[in-house]
């Protein structure tokens, strides 16, 4: 990614991407979008989730004001990051 405002985190093992978390933000606007927060099933529970969701809030702190997070039902009930820190 080009632009100093948009971040990717990958969790890579013997070749395979297990976890992604992405940070698409507006420089304008001071606003980031939280995108493509994936982990494997293989990883739930390994901490890798919590550590991307770290490192990218620490991330977003430090360059923006405000984090959005698209999703949807499905989703919003299987995942438990996003509900523990306010994403709505």
């Amino acid at each position: 990614m080009p632009d100093q405002n948009e971040v990717l985190w990958l969790f890579v093992e013997n070749g395979r991407c297990l976890a992604s978390l992405a940070i698409d933000g507006d420089a304008r606007t001071r606003v980031a979008h939280l995108r493509w927060f994936i982990v494997d099933d293989l990883l739930r529970g390994s901490g890798i989730g919590r550590q991307l969701i770290a490192r990218a809030m620490a991330f977003v702190d430090t360059h923006f004001d405000d984090t959005y997070l698209w999703t949807f039902k499905a989703l919003k009930q299987r995942g438990t990051y996003t509900s523990q820190r306010d994403f709505n």
